[in-house]
């Protein structure tokens, strides 16, 4: 009996210490990749405050000179207000139409057990691998006269959202109740009323997460602009770093200083969003 309650201590002992030394190599492998993914960060943050040349050559990490002027060059730029304005228009306002639409057809395809609910969000999650094409994309805003609009870039980034903010929201409304609607039903409550005053409510904890990964998608994008928007002065944030950088002149600590100060919106609103963000990501996708 005492031979078998050792050699038990002896397993359990042997397991934790097989425990501790994988929790140990699993630390040492994140702090790994933590330091492979900062240190770029931490090149940016360091180079804003350096001088041209220095900032040119990459020889050395820590500047030699703290040369706190960038940022007061930066901002100093003629056409960085109109900038900013085209920046929270576009953004703003395409994620206000995308969680909108997302949240009503979500609520139709969620609610509703027919064909035309679940070839409709077959359609949507089709979205999710198709890439966008360009070339189509252009002929067709030129056909509309979108094409150079803010409004005509608006529409595009919202098509784009919407397949995974309709995956996200259709997960977490299948996760409500349908007691819920039935009760509501029965104190009078239309159809509209029902996804205004109780399901909408209830859908913060995804808002939140599809409005912070919509912002960090079109607040950093330069693709979309560049393709879609040929005056500058309707060109976002992004855009501007084109400023700095010439044929023959490449100003490069300005250019970390301008995304530092171009990227601060959306580090401060991942921070103070941040529970929302996780469990509403986790409750659509495990819901869904």
């Amino acid at each position: 009996m005492t031979t078998r309650t050792s050699s038990g201590a002896a397993r359990n002992g042997l397991a934790k210490l097989a425990k501790g030394k994988g929790k140990l190599l699993l630390e040492i492998v994140l702090t790994v990749a933590a330091f492979f993914y900062f240190f770029p960060v931490l090149m940016m943050i360091l180079g804003s405050f350096k001088s041209s040349m220095e900032a040119a050559s990459f020889n050395k990490l820590w500047p030699e000179v703290w040369e706190f002027g960038n940022f007061r060059q930066v901002l100093s730029g003629d056409r960085i207000l109109q900038s900013l304005k085209n920046s929270v228009c576009i953004s703003f306002l395409s994620i206000f139409l995308t969680i909108m639409l997302a949240a009503i057809a979500s609520f139709v395809m969620a609610r509703r057990k027919s064909g035309f609910s679940a070839g409709a969000y077959f359609l949507f999650i089709a979205g999710l691998v198709a890439p966008l094409m360009y070339i189509p994309t252009i002929k067709t805003l030129q056909f509309l006269n979108l094409m150079n609009t803010l409004t005509g870039l608006i529409l595009v980034v919202v098509a784009t959202n919407l397949p995974f903010a309709v995956f996200l929201f259709t997960g977490f409304i299948k996760g409500i109740p349908r007691e819920l609607d039935e009760s509501a039903f029965v104190d009078g409550f239309g159809t509209t009323r029902i996804f205004l005053h109780i399901i909408l409510p209830l859908l913060t904890p995804v808002i939140t997460t599809q409005a912070i990964l919509s912002l960090v998608g079109v607040w950093n994008d330069l693709s979309m602009p560049l393709f879609f928007l040929n005056d500058s002065s309707k060109w976002t944030l992004p855009m501007l770093v084109y400023n700095f950088i010439s044929q023959y002149v490449r100003n490069w600590n300005l250019v970390y200083a301008f995304l530092i100060m171009v990227s601060l919106p959306v580090v401060a609103l991942f921070i103070f969003g941040q529970k929302h963000f996780v469990s509403g990501l986790m409750s659509g996708a495990v819901k869904g």
